[in-house]
């Protein structure tokens, strides 16, 4: 059976530069988006610590793409210009971390465990049509 999707953010970018970590878009403690040194990378951080990252090859500067990043349950996965680049399981099922708000193109840094990237860079070059998909149940939550 297949599941739904838990959550995807969605977004046009253009990078301006490759430098340091850039956000896109992130849920504090719970998941980020952005480049790092021009890889699109996604991370999830569980409720149990537990932290789950999948990046794209080098995706370059200077032209407008289209990336998204899905957690479907059991499954975190990167797509550029709509094709998926890059899916695993995430070790993981039931519903994807939650929080109060979501950060856009800059991030306060906060997350858990000193061990983890400093995902604080703000973005630098152009972003438009950020959508956020949430459609989350109450499934419970278990890592293997």
């Amino acid at each position: 059976i297949a599941r739904a999707m838990e959550f995807a953010v969605e977004a046009e970018i253009k990078a301006a530069s490759l430098r340091g970590t850039q956000t896109i878009a992130t849920l504090p403690n719970a998941w980020w988006l952005g480049l790092t040194h021009g890889h699109l990378l996604f991370s999830i951080t569980f409720p149990d610590g537990r932290r789950k990252d999948v990046h794209t090859p080098f995706l370059g500067v200077g032209r407008w793409v289209r990336v998204a990043a899905t957690y479907s349950g059991d499954v975190i996965s990167l797509e550029v210009d709509g094709k998926r680049v890059v899916a695993e399981a995430s070790g993981c099922t039931g519903r994807g971390p939650v929080g109060p708000y979501i950060l856009l193109g800059s991030s306060d840094g906060s997350r858990a465990g000193a061990d983890l990237l400093p995902f604080r860079g703000k973005f630098v070059g152009g972003m438009d049509n950020l959508t956020f998909k949430d459609t989350s149940n109450d499934a419970p939550y278990t890592c293997d």
